[in-house]
C-alpha cells in the first residue's frame, strides 16, 4: 500500500512539475538495484543524492550504507523532501537545489565527497544549466570519487542528451555505460563516471 500511496503522489507531482519530476513514476526496484551494483558504496564516507523524489533509489542507497557513511538527498520538491525525511532519517534531506550543495557542505562540515547518484533529468535541462550542474558535480567529488546517473533510453538520441554525454567525456576520463535496463518504465541505462 505504502508503494502505490508513493507512486501516485510521485505521479501527481510530475503532472504538476514535468520538467523538473521528468517521470510519470519513481525509478524500479531494477533499476535502483543496478544502480548500486554500479555504486560501490562499500568503503563510502560521504554520498550527495540528487534528485531523490520519493525515494526509490534512497531507499537502496540506506540498505548499501556503511554504519559509519553519511547521505545527503537534494531536492527541490518540497513534498519529496517530506517524504524522504519521514522514511529515511539516516538521509539528511535537504530542499534545495543542487546549485547551493557547496553551501550545506560548509553548514556540514563536508571537505569533498565519495559518490554522487543522480537521478536528475539532464536532458530536460539547456546547456547552460548541465554545464553549471556538472561543474558543480565535478568540483565537490573527491579525487576517484564516482558520479553515478542515469538516462531514459528515448533521450538517447535528443541532441540535450547528446550534449551531456559530451560533456561527461570532456570532463570525466573514465565514463562507463550499462546495458539496457528494460525493467523500468522507461527503459533506462546507467553511466558512471570517474574523477581521475
Amino acid at each position: 500500500m505504502g508503494n502505490f500511496v508513493e507512486t501516485i503522489k510521485f505521479s501527481k507531482e510530475f503532472i504538476l512539475h514535468p520538467v523538473s519530476v521528468s517521470s510519470i513514476i519513481p525509478s524500479s526496484k531494477n533499476l535502483s538495484s543496478a544502480i548500486m551494483s554500479m555504486s560501490n558504496l562499500e568503503n563510502t564516507e560521504t554520498i550527495f543524492e540528487f534528485g531523490c523524489g520519493t525515494g526509490s533509489v534512497t531507499r537502496e542507497i540506506v540498505k548499501n550504507l556503511n554504519k559509519n557513511a553519511k547521505l545527503f538527498s537534494f531536492d527541490i520538491n518540497p513534498a519529496f523532501i517530506k517524504v524522504i525525511k519521514r522514511k529515511y532519517p539516516q538521509a539528511k534531506a535537504i530542499n534545495d537545489s543542487v546549485e547551493n550543495v557547496t553551501k550545506y557542505m560548509d553548514e556540514y562540515s563536508v571537505d569533498s565527497v565519495d559518490r554522487i547518484i543522480s537521478s536528475l533529468p539532464w536532458a530536460a535541462f539547456d546547456d547552460d544549466l548541465q554545464e553549471k550542474l556538472l561543474d558543480i558535480t565535478y568540483d565537490v567529488l573527491r579525487l576517484n570519487g564516482e558520479f553515478v546517473t542515469y538516462a531514459y533510453l528515448h533521450t538517447k538520441f535528443m541532441p540535450s542528451h547528446k550534449r551531456f554525454v559530451k560533456m561527461l567525456r570532456k570532463k570525466f576520463k573514465t565514463t562507463i555505460f550499462s546495458s539496457v535496463v528494460w525493467l523500468n518504465v522507461p527503459p533506462a541505462f546507467i553511466i558512471k563516471c570517474r574523477k581521475d
